[in-house]
């Protein structure tokens, strides 16, 4: 049976930035000298980052890498994941020999992540489409723990979710929170410790306003309220000076906040037609130059 290796000290030089090559590739070299497999997985993989390859050799490297995710991925997680990917309960991406993302199906009661082997490279979690679902399972407040501080993004879109616990407030490890397309009149205002949060989906929801802890989320850069009940931009958003697209059509929003024209960084804001009318002379050059759409 092919036997795993792990080298702790270089994993946590490859959380603090897992975007960063150099210490993916020296890892793949320790592997190797190892005679683990996933070293050899990790160099193919690391070859289509790092320079220009012709489609032809793509392709061939990336079947290749699919042919080694089937034969080994069982040998490259823990036996509670699999026992759930088995029976279509997950299904699970891999990247760098390591699981970077799992997408539920199905939602078990039990938590799916008490065996936290193998996931220390976690980076999405998609819990989306399920009809049935009011409220969140209460496990997801596990995910705060060190072990997943790699984990960026929360898919939690098209359920039929009403509230979201403040739970969710922990995990501040956050890039993207999407929850959108559910049934959500309010945002815990637990989120305004997510102070990493770049990417926040609140549409198609029955929220009236932007919520108040939206305020504190200093790094957001997209905001997407889009076909909701929203009826006004606050004054507060030129706070938000990270802001690059703010989406906000098929609302109720009839006029526009002068306050919009301290965001330096907005490449993008879209808001119905009726707003067009209201237009402050703040705003006028952000108009000129495309930047705000009217839809």
């Amino acid at each position: 049976m092919e036997k795993l290796y792990r080298n702790p000290k270089m994993e946590a030089i490859i959380a603090i930035d897992p975007d960063n090559l150099d210490p993916w590739s020296v890892y793949a070299d320790w592997l190797l000298q190892h005679g683990d497999f996933r070293g050899e997985v990790m160099e193919m993989e690391l070859s289509i980052h790092r320079s220009k390859i012709d489609y032809s050799r793509f392709i061939r490297i990336t079947k290749t890498i699919r042919s080694h995710y089937r034969k080994h991925q069982h040998l490259w997680i823990n036996k509670h994941l699999e026992k759930l990917a088995l029976n279509d309960t997950i299904s699970l991406k891999f990247k760098y020999g390591f699981v970077s993302e799992v997408e539920f199906r199905k939602l078990p009661r039990d938590n799916p992540f008490l065996d936290t082997n193998q996931l220390q490279f976690l980076n999405r979690i998609s819990i989306s489409g399920h009809s049935h679902l009011q409220e969140l399972p209460s496990w997801i407040s596990s995910l705060s723990g060190p072990v997943f501080s790699c984990l960026k993004t929360l898919n939690l879109y098209n359920n039929r979710l009403e509230e979201i616990p403040d739970s969710i407030g922990n995990l501040k490890q956050l890039r993207t929170l999407n929850l959108g397309s559910n049934n959500l009149t309010y945002i815990p205002t637990s989120i305004i410790k997510m102070k990493k949060l770049k990417s926040l989906v609140l549409s198609k929801n029955n929220l009236r306003e932007i919520p108040e802890c939206v305020r504190s989320l200093v790094n957001l850069e997209n905001l997407y309220g889009f076909q909701s009940s929203i009826s006004e931009i606050p004054n507060w958003i030129g706070e938000l000076s990270a802001l690059k697209k703010i989406y906000l059509y098929d609302t109720y929003i009839t006029q526009l906040s002068e306050s919009i024209s301290r965001l330096k960084e907005l490449k993008e804001l879209v808001v119905p037609v009726a707003a067009i009318n209201h237009l402050p002379d703040s705003l006028e050059t952000l108009y000129n130059e495309k930047r705000i759409r009217f839809q």
